[in-house]
């Protein structure tokens, strides 16, 4: 995501354009596959829908949350900039309390929330890095991407993730378990961690500790998350 926020103003109208429709794709499957479980989940997607909301509108407001003078000296400008890294992950972050609050009052289980949420986080996931080019290192290889008029080639990517979460997905889709066992999410932190890992090999990033950039070490931690915390899951009746 960082590329794409850096990469100017009709870019990042286009990749939200993008997670906006796989949203709401991913919102019309969840209600699809909830209906085989009867009153259980029927709740989920909708709460799901207003934790996203959540997190686009504190992204969006960031630039007022960080520097509040905005509101008096400039506020129309916050029609126009766009959010910051840091108001992602305070949305991100309001939305997984939200998200735990209504799944307490509601008194739905909590691996039947994070398996729900693995469907709809890995299709949205997918339609990213399909739609939206990220350049790595430049490359001779035969499928390098070329950028512009330029004579060079350059790894697409997005593309080496999407060869990993794509399979994984219809997978995970197919035969990854029941909802409400836990295992969704497992398998959804684990492959979300491998292609994350597979594709930073390929893009240029400075070391931020033993020799690992940041995205590796994202990636490695929520590979192992994943792998952990599949032992502890336990099959359910959905």
């Amino acid at each position: 995501m960082p590329e794409v926020l850096q990469a100017g103003p009709l870019m990042i109208r286009t990749s939200w354009l993008l997670l906006a429709l796989a949203a709401i794709a991913g919102y019309l499957l969840v209600r699809w596959k909830l209906n085989k479980v009867g009153d259980k989940g029927r709740e989920l997607p909708d709460l799901i829908g207003n934790a996203i909301l959540i997190i686009l509108l504190t992204w969006k407001l960031s630039p007022a949350i960080f520097n509040p003078s905005v509101l008096w000296t400039n506020p129309a400008s916050l029609l126009f900039v766009n959010g910051s890294g840091m108001g992602l992950w305070l949305g991100l972050g309001l939305a997984l309390v939200y998200l735990e609050a209504a799944r307490r009052k509601r008194g739905i289980d909590r691996p039947f929330l994070l398996d729900t949420m693995a469907y709809w986080a890995g299709l949205i996931a997918v339609v990213y890095y399909l739609f939206i080019w990220q350049y790595g290192k430049a490359t001779e290889w035969p499928w390098g991407i070329a950028v512009g008029y330029s004579n060079y080639r350059y790894h697409p990517v997005n593309l080496y993730i999407v060869l990993i979460l794509l399979p994984s997905y219809i997978w995970m889709w197919r035969k990854g378990g029941r909802l409400g066992s836990g295992k969704l999410f497992s398998h959804f932190l684990t492959f979300y961690g491998i292609a994350l890992l597979a594709g930073s090999f390929f893009r240029v990033n400075d070391p931020l500790w033993a020799g690992l950039t940041a995205e590796q070490l994202l990636a490695t931690g929520m590979a192992l998350a994943g792998v952990l915390a599949f032992p502890q899951s336990k099959e359910k009746t959905s």
